[in-house]
Parts: C-alpha cells; structure tokens; sequence
C-alpha cells in the first residue's frame, strides 16, 4: 500500500525527525522539512507537501522517500505508525535495490538529487550508469562516493 502525506507526516513524527526551517527561521513555503540525525551521526533528511492529506505519495515512494530519504523497509515504516515508537536504526540500512523499471522522469530526478547530475550529462552518462550509481550510494551512504 502506498502511503498518502498523512501518513508520512505521523511517521516523521513518530520517528522522532525534527522540522526544519530555513537559516532566517522561516518555513519552507509549500513543503514541510524534516531531518534526521542517526546514531552514526548521518543526517536524513525528507519533505511533505502540503497540503497534508491523503494525496498518494506514488512512484516517489519506492524510489526516493522510503529507501534514500527514510531509509527503512516498508515494514519498518507502518510498525513506527503503528506503535509511535521510532525505528530501531543500530543496523545499518541497505533496503531494496533501485530498479531499472523506475520511469525516466524519477530517475532523471533522482539523479539530479542524488549525483548532481542534469540535462545532457544524464544521457551521457546513461540510465544503467545512474542506477548502478544511486545503488552505490544506497549501500555506502557514509562512505566517499567513487564514480
């Protein structure tokens, strides 16, 4: 099942992520930001579009929030709404591969996000290239990313 914004918002929540406003203070204007500091002292960070409701969050879910920005399985995610306890996070997370079956548009976004990637550096770098980059980086996320 994917979830809407609602129920990524009690999760943050649950899991204890702090808002995150800009260096004046402020909000962030059409997205709630949130961040994350894990016991080895990498700092998630994730965001929620307003308004928050029941919108789906879609083909985002899978491939970018739950797995680069939440970095938990699908289990973990509904367990910590579930409970409203936050998620055992002592072992590293690896979670599933990103595929190849992605639509072009996510992973050209994810690129962008991910690898400072964009425009025609994508094409020529490939999509095979930026998947099996972005996978790289989802098991290594601490480490000093080689191209």
């Amino acid at each position: 099942m994917t979830p809407s914004r609602r129920d990524l918002e009690a999760f943050v929540r649950a899991d204890l992520w702090e808002p995150k406003q800009t260096a004046t203070g402020k909000a962030h204007g059409d997205h709630d930001r949130y961040r994350k500091r894990l016991p080895d002292g990498s700092v998630l960070t994730t965001k929620i579009s307003h308004p928050v409701d029941s919108t789906s969050l879609g083909t985002l879910w899978e491939s970018t929030i739950r797995s680069l920005q939440l970095q938990v399985t699908e289990e973990q995610f509904w367990d910590c709404i579930a409970s409203g306890k936050p998620v055992d996070r002592s072992n590293p997370f690896i979670g599933d591969p990103i595929v190849s079956d992605l639509p072009t548009c996510d992973l050209r976004m994810l690129a962008g996000r991910y690898l400072g990637v964009y425009g025609d550096a994508v094409d020529e770098m490939g999509l095979r290239e930026i998947i099996r980059r972005l996978n790289e980086i989802r098991r290594h996320r601490d480490g000093p990313q080689q191209p």
